[in-house]
């Protein structure tokens, strides 16, 4: 259905479209996707997914909500996200300094909403959002944090801590993450973590760690 210029988004046509997709490759600024499948409209510049899937960081995402293209340099998006078994690393050192010292299969159910730039990155200031997150068969490697404590406590084995399973709920809003819960069980000590990360990369947390009896 033809629609009037000035209601048209500037990235999209003045068009209504209503439409399954298949996409083998879809690449952002910053990203890289593969095998997007889903169906979708699209009604005055506004995106509106319903059940898409795409692969992302060796594993799957799937989502439903809606992306206003509308305004170039601002796009607000609201989305529910179903993440399973992506690369941690891979994921998460895009967002946060954090990111680059932690391994292992992450999968997270999050709502999650925001703003868009002109180039389709992320704003990471604008993020709100909750959800619960599950990393199994991971590795904490070269945290400066747990480098220290290797030091103080003179435990070698907390300078790379291999984990089995770690859990927590968490929170996003004015650019950090407020992690509640979080649990990490290893071969090295058991933690308890509670506390927030910036997304500009600084901490602010409490630590409980429980040794071994031998240690």
């Amino acid at each position: 259905g033809a629609k009037k210029p000035a209601k048209a988004g500037v990235l999209l046509p003045g068009i209504d479209i209503d439409a399954t997709v298949a996409i083998d490759k879809l690449v952002t600024e910053k990203f890289v996707f593969t095998n997007a499948r889903g169906a979708l409209t699209v009604s005055g510049g506004v995106v509106t997914l319903k059940h898409f899937a795409l692969n992302a960081f060796n594993g799957t995402v799937q989502t439903k909500g809606t992306l206003d293209l509308r305004r170039p340099k601002q796009s607000p998006f609201n989305l529910d996200l179903d993440i399973k078994n992506v690369e941690s690393n891979a994921l998460l050192s895009n967002f946060t300094s954090f990111g680059q010292y932690l391994f292992g299969k992450f999968s997270t159910s999050t709502k999650l909403q925001g703003d868009l730039n002109d180039t389709l990155g992320l704003n990471p200031q604008s993020l709100l959002g909750n959800g619960s997150v599950n990393i199994t068969s991971g590795k904490l490697l070269g945290l400066p944090l747990m480098q220290k404590l290797s030091e103080f406590t003179s435990f070698s084995e907390l300078r790379e801590v291999n984990f089995s399973n770690w859990t927590n709920a968490f929170s996003i809003a004015n650019g950090r993450v407020l992690v509640k819960d979080l649990k990490i069980s290893s071969s090295a000590a058991d933690f308890i973590v509670g506390g927030s990360q910036g997304l500009d990369g600084s901490l602010d947390y409490s630590l409980t760690v429980k040794f071994p009896a031998a240690v």
